[in-house]
Parts: structure tokens; C-alpha cells; sequence
């Protein structure tokens, strides 16, 4: 656009804006105005000149109109077929879109090349960060249908649930693609240099930082229509896995306090969830980092995870899931978890985990001889437990050191993430639905940014 074409933009502008508000000054006369309608005056002059101005702007990028142009596709010359003027919708509103579309014979392209100048891809009827909005708010709300009348109220925007729900997915997709590609990269870096752990240059090593990771259940379904023409409606769980990299603040020596975060959720299968974690660490500098922590519950695969990628990372097995072992032998072993007997029970096995005597504890809990077989079956589990994950016991160490003992954060990551969006009552998912708006969620549940045009 040329210097010329500029300056009569912005003069135009100008006028127009000095018009409206001159139009509004009548309309007021000399009272005062309340904040709100402050708010409004500025709202509407706003939207009446960036209406404007935008479609002037759209306009003056079109190209001279010519009967060829190049097809992006071959590089061929291809003839002009006929002009479209299309619905699109921008941050401003909807707009109409006048385009001239080509058709390439020797590919049987067609394009437009109006779209090639703005950056517009083909089939789409809005720009990236409306794309960007409807998928951000259909992870946050509470269904695909309530994002409607949100962007309508704030944008004048009119989406259907439908597509909201369609670019949603479209969305999702993209992200967890572009992660999985830059995962299985890192997996191939790998395998060609399995001795030689690779680093994130880019990042400075931290001094501390935890890994953490648990798994919740979705309710997933098979194909189905809601008009019976497919059957009965067929549910199933599925596992969501999640794992999550922070660094915590620190008080009176203690670790406490998330400070930064990010996570990764995936309905995959293990392996996926693995490569995917290891590249998250990596993307925080895991691998270099002064002292690298993880918490998790009981989980075989959390450990099996760990011994395989982060072989050198403390392992701290979640303090409030053993002690909920404890009360379970004390109410077995006292009648009751609530009595005298019992808290004295505890508090003294709280007190031996807490100053690193675990075999104290496993040998008081095999002392005990109940008559009951369901209660000698839950002693030996427990203290088969407790021994096996002596060395993630180390409580007192831990306190020493001001690590944090809890896998509280990941438990919150699993319902903020996943329970409070994709397992509420009623709901039941598509599969490859389901990992799209967990990709966006977790995606948004990071402390960095959280632009979805990228992908969009």
C-alpha cells in the first residue's frame, strides 16, 4: 500500500472519529457522565471506526485484477473463474470478503490470490486468533454450545456450536501434533546418541525442579448418533495421563508455592506419555539441573518412567498417600481410625517416617497378628508396599533438604485439566475430541503464554 494510500487512511479515520464524537457530544450536552456510559461511548466509537478502517484496509490489499496468476501449487499461469464475496469473521466482526478465484488446469488447483496476500488458509471464514478464541474458550467453558453467546456478547461474533466444537479440534490437533513431532525428534536424538542425554542449550539449567505425574479416567464412547442409527450409545474410561515441570517459591526453608509451570496430557499409551514427558523436561532444562525432583503416588508405570528417562531424580513418593495407608491398618488393626488408640498409632509411625526409620515401620505393621483374613491380606499389602518404596520414604531427608513431600500439584493439574472439563456428569467423548481439547487445556495450564494462533 502506498504512502499516499496511507495518509488518506489515517486522515479519513481521523474525521470520522471526530464526527462520532461530536455526534455524541450533542446527543450528551454538558451533564456528567457516569463510568459506564463513559465505557460505552468509547466502546461504540471504537467499533464504528475499526469497522471501517479494517474493511479499507482488506480492500487495499487486494491485488490488480488480472485474467492469470500464478498457482502457488505448480507455479503455473492460471485463468481467472469467477469473483466470491464470502462471509469472514475478525476480532472486529464479521466481515464480507470480496475474492477473484483462479483454476489451474495443469493441477486442478484453485486459489485465490487475495488469500495469498492476506495470509488467509484456503476453507477458512475467520482469522487465526478468532480460530485462537473458539478453541481457547471451548477447553475453558463447560461445553462447546456456551462459547456462543460469549464471543456474540463480547465480539458481535455469531459461531454455532457446532463449528466452535469443529475448530476446537482442528486446534487441538495442530498443538498436539507440533509436540508430538518435536517429542519423537528428541526420541530420535536418542537412539542415535543413547549414551549422550540430550541438553536445552537454550535454557539455563535450574537449580531445583520437579516432575510430577498421575493419571485420571475420561469416559470415552464409540461411534454413535444420538438418533439411534448406530446403535446403543457404548462407553468406555479411557486413562488420561498427565505429567507437569515446576519450580516452587521458598519459605522458612521449605519448598512451597508454585511459582512456574507447565504441563502435557495425552490419552495415548505409555510410550506417547513417556516421549512426550522427557521432552517437557527437556524443554525446561531437566537434564542439567542442580537437583531434579519427582513426586508421584504408588503408580508402577510413574517409577518405571523414571528409572528409564530420570535414573539420577530423587524420588519422593507422595507423603499423604502413605499416611492414608497408615489409617487404613490403624482402623483395621484399632476398630477404629478415629480412636485414641489409633491416633497414638499413627502419630508414633509418622513420627519413625519422618527421622527415615521406614523398616521400623514395616516391622511394627508385620508384628501385628490379626485374627481376620481380609486384615492379615491388607497388612502384608502394606508393609510389601512401604519395603518396596523404602528409598522414595526418606521423609526426613527430605524435610532436611526443603523438598516438598506431597504430589498435591498433580492431583490438582488432573482435575483442573481434565476432570473439571471432560468428566462432568452426563459427558461421554470421542476419542481423538477428547485429546484435542486435553492438548488445549494443558497447553493453557502453563505459567508461559498461551496463544493458540500458531496452531490455528
Amino acid at each position: 500500500m502506498t504512502p499516499e494510500r496511507w495518509e488518506a487512511l489515517i486522515a479519513e479515520a481521523g474525521r470520522r472519529t471526530e464526527d462520532l464524537l461530536r455526534t455524541r457530544r450533542a446527543e450528551v450536552g454538558e451533564r456528567t457522565l457516569q463510568i459506564d456510559e463513559i465505557e460505552d461511548l468509547v466502546e461504540e466509537v471504537g467499533r464504528e471506526v475499526d469497522a471501517w478502517l479494517e474493511e479499507h484496509l482488506l480492500d487495499a490489499q487486494a491485488p490488480p485484477a488480472a485474467n492469470t496468476a500464478l498457482c502457488p501449487g505448480c507455479g503455473q499461469p492460471a485463468g481467472y473463474k469467477d469473483t466470491r464475496c464470502t462471509p469472514f469473521l475478525t476480532t472486529h466482526g464479521p466481515r464480507s470478503l470480496t475474492r477473484r478465484y483462479h483454476h489451474c488446469q495443469p493441477c486442478g488447483r484453485g486459489f485465490s490470490p487475495l488469500d495469498l496476500v492476506l495470509g488467509i488458509d484456503p476453507g477458512r471464514r475467520a482469522t487465526r486468533r478468532v480460530r485462537a478464541w473458539q478453541a481457547k474458550y471451548s477447553a475453558l467453558e463447560s461445553s462447546f454450545p456456551a462459547v456462543t453467546p460469549i464471543l456474540e456478547e463480547l465480539r458481535g461474533l455469531v459461531i454455532s456450536p457446532s463449528t466452535i466444537e469443529r475448530t476446537a479440534v482442528e486446534v487441538g490437533e495442530a498443538l498436539a501434533a507440533a509436540t508430538q513431532v518435536q517429542a519423537e525428534a528428541l526420541r530420535r536424538a536418542q537412539r542415535l546418541a543413547p549414551a549422550t542425554p540430550a541438553a536445552n542449550p537454550a535454557v539455563a539449567p535450574p537449580k531445583r525442579l520437579y516432575l510430577a505425574m498421575d493419571g485420571t479416567m475420561v469416559p470415552l464412547r464409540e461411534r454413535w448418533r444420538k438418533d439411534g442409527t448406530l446403535g446403543k450409545l457404548q462407553t468406555r474410561y479411557g486413562e488420561a495421563k498427565v505429567g507437569m515441570v515446576f519450580t516452587t517459591g521458598q519459605q522458612d526453608g521449605l519448598d512451597t508455592g508454585i511459582v512456574t509451570r507447565a504441563c502435557v496430557a495425552t490419552l495415548g499409551n505409555i510410550v506417547q506419555f513417556t516421549w512426550l514427558m522427557f521432552w517437557l523436561a527437556h524443554q525446561w532444562g531437566a537434564l542439567r539441573a542442580g537437583e531434579l525432583i519427582v513426586l508421584g503416588d504408588g503408580a508402577a508405570w510413574i517409577w518405571r518412567l523414571v528409572r528409564r528417562c530420570f535414573p539420577k531424580a530423587v524420588q519422593i513418593l507422595d507423603y499423604w498417600h502413605v499416611l492414608q495407608r497408615l489409617y487404613e491398618v490403624a482402623e483395621a488393626r484399632f476398630g477404629s481410625k478415629s480412636s485414641e488408640e489409633a491416633k497414638r498409632w499413627v502419630t508414633t509411625m509418622r513420627g519413625l517416617l519422618e527421622s527415615d526409620f521406614v523398616h521400623l515401620v514395616v516391622q511394627d505393621i508385620k508384628e501385628w497378628e490379626p485374627r481376620l483374613v481380609k486384615h492379615r491380606q491388607l497388612r502384608d499389602a502394606h508393609a510389601a508396599f512401604l519395603e518396596r518404596n523404602q528409598e522414595r520414604l526418606q521423609y526426613g531427608t527430605y524435610l532436611a533438604q526443603g523438598y516438598m513431600l506431597g504430589s498435591g500439584p498433580i492431583e490438582a493439574r488432573c482435575k483442573q485439566v481434565v476432570q473439571s472439563r471432560l468428566h462432568e456428569a452426563g459427558m461421554h467423548w470421542r476419542q481423538h475430541t477428547a485429546e484435542a481439547v486435553l492438548a488445549i487445556r494443558a497447553h493453557l495450564h502453563g505459567t508461559g503464554a498461551s496463544d493458540l494462533r500458531a496452531y490455528a
